[in-house]
Protein backbone atom coordinates (compact mmCIF):
# COMPACT_ATOMS: atom_id res chain seq x y z
CA UNK A 1 0.00 0.00 0.00
CA UNK A 2 1.03 3.42 -0.42
CA UNK A 3 -0.09 6.75 1.28
CA UNK A 4 -1.28 10.23 -0.29
CA UNK A 5 -2.83 11.94 1.84
CA UNK A 6 -2.92 9.59 4.58
CA UNK A 7 -4.95 8.04 2.93
CA UNK A 8 -3.93 4.08 1.69
CA UNK A 9 -4.01 3.41 -1.96
CA UNK A 10 -3.96 0.41 -3.76
CA UNK A 11 -1.76 -0.04 -6.63
CA UNK A 12 -4.13 1.26 -9.39
CA UNK A 13 -4.46 4.39 -7.72
CA UNK A 14 -0.97 4.68 -6.42
CA UNK A 15 -0.07 4.67 -10.41
CA UNK A 16 -2.69 7.18 -10.49
CA UNK A 17 -1.41 9.43 -8.27
CA UNK A 18 2.04 8.99 -9.54
CA UNK A 19 0.91 9.67 -13.21
CA UNK A 20 -0.74 13.04 -12.16
CA UNK A 21 1.97 14.26 -9.66
CA UNK A 22 4.39 13.39 -12.71
CA UNK A 23 2.00 15.34 -15.25
CA UNK A 24 2.49 18.50 -12.80
CA UNK A 25 6.06 18.12 -12.44
CA UNK A 26 6.83 17.77 -16.07
CA UNK A 27 4.80 20.90 -16.95
CA UNK A 28 6.58 23.01 -13.88
CA UNK A 29 9.61 22.43 -15.03
CA UNK A 30 8.97 23.38 -18.39
CA UNK A 31 7.05 26.25 -16.97
CA UNK A 32 8.44 27.47 -13.31
CA UNK A 33 6.02 30.74 -13.81
CA UNK A 34 3.22 29.30 -14.16
CA UNK A 35 0.29 30.01 -11.77
CA UNK A 36 -1.96 27.23 -10.57
CA UNK A 37 -4.86 27.73 -12.78
CA UNK A 38 -2.47 27.36 -15.22
CA UNK A 39 -0.92 24.28 -14.36
CA UNK A 40 -4.38 22.72 -13.91
CA UNK A 41 -6.16 23.73 -17.11
CA UNK A 42 -2.24 22.69 -19.06
CA UNK A 43 -2.13 19.24 -17.04
CA UNK A 44 -5.53 18.43 -16.86
CA UNK A 45 -5.20 17.89 -13.11
CA UNK A 46 -7.83 19.78 -10.69
CA UNK A 47 -7.13 22.20 -8.92
CA UNK A 48 -8.12 20.23 -5.76
CA UNK A 49 -5.24 17.79 -6.49
CA UNK A 50 -2.11 20.29 -7.06
CA UNK A 51 -2.70 21.67 -3.78
CA UNK A 52 -2.79 18.56 -2.17
CA UNK A 53 0.70 18.12 -3.74
CA UNK A 54 1.46 21.46 -2.04
CA UNK A 55 0.13 20.15 1.20
CA UNK A 56 1.68 16.89 1.41
CA UNK A 57 5.11 18.50 0.52
CA UNK A 58 5.45 17.29 -3.26
CA UNK A 59 5.71 20.51 -4.51
CA UNK A 60 6.80 24.21 -3.39
CA UNK A 61 5.98 27.53 -4.49
CA UNK A 62 8.46 29.39 -4.22
CA UNK A 63 6.61 32.63 -4.10
CA UNK A 64 4.21 31.69 -0.81
CA UNK A 65 1.92 35.08 -1.52
CA UNK A 66 1.26 32.60 -4.85
CA UNK A 67 -0.69 30.07 -4.16
CA UNK A 68 -0.64 28.64 -0.57
CA UNK A 69 -1.46 29.84 2.81
CA UNK A 70 -1.04 28.32 6.63
CA UNK A 71 -4.45 26.58 7.52
CA UNK A 72 -4.09 27.94 11.07
CA UNK A 73 -2.98 31.96 10.64
CA UNK A 74 -3.72 32.65 6.70
CA UNK A 75 0.19 33.41 6.54
CA UNK A 76 1.75 32.83 2.95
CA UNK A 77 3.75 29.62 2.94
CA UNK A 78 5.71 26.95 0.11
CA UNK A 79 4.64 23.59 1.33
CA UNK A 80 2.76 21.93 3.87
CA UNK A 81 -0.26 23.04 5.69
CA UNK A 82 1.40 25.31 8.28
CA UNK A 83 3.82 28.55 8.58
CA UNK A 84 6.71 28.08 10.94
CA UNK A 85 5.25 30.08 13.75
CA UNK A 86 2.52 28.12 13.52
CA UNK A 87 4.20 25.11 13.43
CA UNK A 88 6.17 25.73 16.34
CA UNK A 89 3.42 27.16 18.37
CA UNK A 90 1.26 23.95 18.03
CA UNK A 91 4.58 21.79 18.96
CA UNK A 92 4.85 23.90 21.91
CA UNK A 93 0.63 23.55 22.99
CA UNK A 94 1.10 20.31 22.47
CA UNK A 95 3.98 19.91 24.87
CA UNK A 96 2.38 22.05 27.38
CA UNK A 97 -0.88 20.34 27.66
CA UNK A 98 -3.06 23.55 26.35
CA UNK A 99 -5.33 23.97 23.06
CA UNK A 100 -4.55 26.64 20.36
CA UNK A 101 -5.85 30.20 20.68
CA UNK A 102 -9.49 30.26 20.00
CA UNK A 103 -10.63 31.50 16.86
CA UNK A 104 -7.49 30.71 14.55
CA UNK A 105 -8.14 27.94 13.18
CA UNK A 106 -9.03 26.97 9.30
CA UNK A 107 -8.51 30.71 8.57
CA UNK A 108 -7.42 30.77 4.47
CA UNK A 109 -7.56 33.17 2.05
CA UNK A 110 -7.29 33.17 -1.93
CA UNK A 111 -4.26 34.53 -3.41
CA UNK A 112 -4.64 37.17 -6.17
CA UNK A 113 -5.30 35.58 -9.16
CA UNK A 114 -2.92 37.64 -11.49
CA UNK A 115 0.35 36.45 -9.23
CA UNK A 116 2.89 34.16 -10.85
CA UNK A 117 4.49 31.91 -8.34
CA UNK A 118 7.63 29.63 -9.35
CA UNK A 119 7.90 25.67 -8.42
CA UNK A 120 9.86 23.41 -7.45
CA UNK A 121 9.85 19.64 -6.03
CA UNK A 122 9.81 19.23 -2.55
CA UNK A 123 12.82 17.21 -0.97
CA UNK A 124 10.61 13.91 -0.58
CA UNK A 125 9.91 13.64 -4.50
CA UNK A 126 13.72 15.57 -5.26
CA UNK A 127 15.22 12.49 -3.38
CA UNK A 128 13.31 9.59 -5.86
CA UNK A 129 14.29 11.08 -9.06
CA UNK A 130 17.93 10.65 -8.07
Amino acid sequence: MFLSSGVRLCPSCRDADRREFEAVRDYLRDHPQACLMAVSQATGIPLARIREFLREGRLVVAAPEAELACERCGAPITTGRLCERCRQELARELGEGRPGPAGRGGATREPPAARRAQWHLGNRDRRREG
